[in-house]
C-alpha cells in the first residue's frame, strides 16, 4: 500500500470512529467534539492506535503556548479522553494510552463568570429604554438572571410554553435544554411583570407557536429573518455583548454568566444544591457543584431565592 492510500485509509478510519463516538448526542455538543477531537488528531498526526500519553502531554502544553484559558484546556482534554475510552470500550484499543493522563484543573468552581450583584445592577441600569428591542432585550436577559436559563433555552421559548404556576401569581415555562431533557422553570411575579410589559406591546399574534422572544425586523437585514421571527442564538449573544460593554462589565461576560449569577446567587440565599440542580437542567450534582461554592439545605426555592435588581 502505498503512503499516499495509508493517509487516506487513516483519514476514513479516525472520521468513521469520531461518527460513531458522537453518534446520538445533541446537535450542538456533535459539532463541539467534532471540532475538539478533528484538531487534536490534526496535532499528533497519527493514527488514534499509535497515540500515546506523551502526544496529548504534549498537546496540552501546546495549548498552553498558546495562552488558552485553563477551562478551555480542560474542555478539550476531557473529550479526547473520553473518545478513547469510548475506543477501548468499543474494542477498538486494547488499553486506554491516555488513562494515567491527568485532565488539567479548571479555576476555582463557584465564582460568577464576571458578574457580581453589582455587575447585575449595573447591567440592568443600561437595559432602560421604550423600544421594542430595548424592552424585549431588558425581559430576555431578566428572565435568564433569574432562573438560569440558557441562550438556546431562551431563544426556543415560545407562547405555548407558559402557564400558570402552582404558587399565586407565578408562572411556569416548559423549557427543552441539552439532549431534548425537559424541565419546568418557575418565574417570579415581579419578573414576569417585565416579561409581560415587553409582550403587551408586541403586535403580531400570540398564537402558542409564536416566539416567546422575536427579532425585529430591519431595513438591510444582514441575513434572511426566520419565517416566526424567532431570535437567533448568535444575535442574542451580539445584543449582550453590547449590553455587557456599555455596562463596563469585563471582557469574558456572555450570556452564560447570567446562568452562573442565578446558581451562585440562589446558592449564597440558601438555596439547596439539588433545587439548584433541578433549576439549572443539570444530570447529576457533579454539573452543578462546578458552579457553586457551598451546598445548604432546603427544598425547591432557588427560584425564589434569587433576586435580580432591575434598576
Amino acid at each position: 500500500m502505498s503512503a499516499a492510500l495509508r493517509i487516506i485509509q487513516k483519514t476514513r478510519n479516525d472520521d468513521a470512529l469520531v461518527a460513531s463516538f458522537i453518534l446520538g448526542r445533541p446537535a450542538g455538543t456533535q459539532r463541539v467534539y467534532s471540532s475538539e477531537l478533528r484538531i487534536f488528531l490534526q496535532w499528533v498526526n497519527k493514527p488514534t492506535h499509535n497515540v500515546t500519553a506523551s502526544d496529548l502531554r504534549g498537546y496540552i502544553e501546546s495549548c498552553r503556548r498558546q495562552n488558552l484559558k485553563p477551562a478551555t484546556i480542560h474542555r478539550k482534554v476531557v473529550i479526547v479522553k473520553a473518545f478513547f475510552n469510548f475506543l477501548v470500550r468499543e474494542r477498538e484499543l486494547k488499553e486506554d494510552p491516555l488513562q494515567f493522563v491527568d485532565v488539567p484543573p479548571v479555576p476555582p468552581a463557584g465564582k460568577p463568570r464576571g458578574l457580581t450583584p453589582e455587575g447585575i445592577k449595573a447591567l440592568f441600569e443600561k437595559a432602560g429604554g421604550h423600544s421594542m428591542a430595548q424592552l424585549r432585550d431588558r425581559a430576555m436577559f431578566l428572565l435568564m438572571a433569574a432562573t438560569g436559563l440558557r441562550i438556546s433555552e431562551i431563544c426556543g421559548l415560545s407562547v405555548g410554553d407558559v402557564r400558570e404556576a402552582d404558587e399565586k401569581d407565578w408562572k411556569a415555562l416548559h423549557v427543552t435544554g441539552k439532549g431534548q431533557k425537559e424541565r419546568e422553570v418557575h418565574v417570579s411575579p415581579d419578573v414576569w411583570a417585565v416579561v409581560l410589559s415587553y409582550l403587551s406591546r408586541r403586535t403580531d399574534e400570540l398564537n402558542e407557536t409564536a416566539p416567546l422572544f422575536i427579532a425585529m425586523a430591519r431595513a438591510k437585514p444582514i441575513n434572511a429573518m426566520a419565517t416566526d421571527r424567532r431570535l437567533s442564538v448568535s444575535s442574542t449573544y451580539e445584543r449582550f455583548k453590547k449590553l455587557a460593554k456599555k455596562a463596563g462589565l469585563a471582557e469574558g461576560c456572555s450570556p452564560h454568566s447570567l446562568r452562573h449569577y442565578f446558581a451562585c446567587e440562589a446558592d449564597s440565599q440558601g438555596a439547596s444544591v439539588e433545587a439548584i440542580r433541578l433549576a439549572l437542567g443539570h444530570s447529576g450534582l457533579g454539573t452543578t457543584q462546578k458552579y457553586l461554592n457551598r451546598v445548604r439545605r432546603g427544598v425547591n426555592e432557588a427560584f425564589a431565592k434569587v433576586k435580580v435588581p432591575k434598576t
